[in-house]
């Protein structure tokens, strides 16, 4: 197919659309992407005649042309906006969720939706032969609430940590310095990062959202806490318990490897576009 895929490189260079953009080459289709000439309001710089559109939007509040047909949304960040997602759910011929109480809310109200969550890159996000550096830490924003509370306890408790912001292509090799990865997903959300970090292979406990939400092939592999205390035993269990541990994140970055790369959203995309095609 001839894909025109849509999204922004302008506010962050990692948006994940990048990544469903390379699977979808690898694949053999023939992929343009566009930047999206606003980022709110209506998109006017894509052309039409392409086999199919993807939409991969990162919290934007815009809309491509009517006139482009078919077209494919997923919607990452239904989690921080709910309302207008919905709206410009209406517009497309089938929506992804990478939320999967927003896809089932979606499917209730009239849209075609269905849940897709992230995933990972192992070209950036896979193992990395480095020591274990750190007791405990995450690649991430201080973002949300929940993380600006508990990360600073985290750092007085565990002095040996890295929580910080790291360029995209160096995210596998600090996740691998980590023994114990520390998610605090925001609002309910199965984020990139859970994703991630099972794919360097380091230890992941992850709020208790995780477990809420169906990857049961991956959360019978990683840690959910369900409150501080909890989340103080079970990194101190851990940190004592080396074989254990990393016995549990081989498994778990077998499961992440075998079915949520990009890859395999990839696959999942093209064959809903397939159907959808003039």
């Amino acid at each position: 197919m001839h894909i025109a895929i849509v999204y922004d490189t302008t506010q962050r260079g990692d948006n994940f659309g990048m990544y469903i953009s390379n699977a979808l080459s690898r694949l053999g289709h023939h992929v343009a992407h566009h930047n999206p000439n606003v980022l709110s309001g209506t998109v006017t710089n894509i052309a039409e005649g392409f086999d199919l559109y993807i939409d991969i939007d990162d919290s934007f509040q815009y809309l491509l042309e009517e006139k482009l047909k078919p077209k494919i949304w997923w919607a990452g960040d239904t989690h921080i906006q709910y309302q207008w997602d919905f709206y410009k759910a209406q517009f497309y011929d089938f929506v992804f969720c990478a939320q999967k109480d927003a896809a089932e809310s979606f499917s209730k109200n009239g849209v075609k939706a269905k849940w897709l969550p992230h995933a990972c890159e192992p070209k950036l996000h896979g193992k990395v032969n480095v020591s274990k550096k750190y007791d405990i830490g995450a690649c991430c924003n201080m973002i949300g609430v929940e993380r600006n509370r508990l990360v600073p306890i985290l750092k007085e408790k565990y002095p040996n940590n890295f929580f910080q912001s790291v360029n995209y292509w160096e995210m596998g090799k600090y996740h691998s310095m980590l023994k114990i990865i520390v998610n605090i997903a925001h609002a309910n959300d199965v984020n990139m990062r859970v994703f991630e970090a099972c794919c360097s292979g380091s230890f992941l406990i992850c709020n208790k959202e995780l477990r809420d939400n169906g990857l049961y092939d991956i959360t019978k592999n990683v840690e959910v806490y369900e409150n501080d205390e909890d989340l103080f035993e079970k990194i101190d269990y851990y940190l004592k318990n080396e074989n254990e541990r990393e016995k549990i994140a081989s498994k778990a970055r077998k499961e992440i490897l075998a079915k949520h790369t990009y890859m395999n959203r990839a696959v999942e995309l093209a064959k809903v576009g397939e159907q959808y095609r003039k």
